[in-house]
């Protein structure tokens, strides 16, 4: 039997910001090639920064398949 670590253990090299202090909180890790494969709409709602609670970084992060290689990732805050 396998277990399923913690992603912040797992992705601990990168700053998810965590907020221990958030009523509230949705950490989305994924990469740029799913990101930019939704619609426009969606992707303008997300990036136009009318929404307070909802905050958007660029990462690296390492590849599942080669720990080694870096692959290009977006990370999706939503914080209340």
């Amino acid at each position: 039997m396998w277990g399923i670590q913690n992603p912040l253990s797992v992705f601990n090299y990168v700053n998810l910001g965590y907020d221990k202090s958030a009523d509230f909180q949705v950490i989305t890790i994924m990469k740029s090639s799913k990101y930019l494969s939704f619609p426009i709409q969606d992707r303008t709602k997300i990036e136009d920064g009318s929404n307070n609670n909802l905050q958007m970084l660029d990462a690296q992060i390492k590849s599942p398949n080669n720990p080694i290689q870096l692959i290009p990732a977006k990370i999706v805050i939503y914080k209340r």
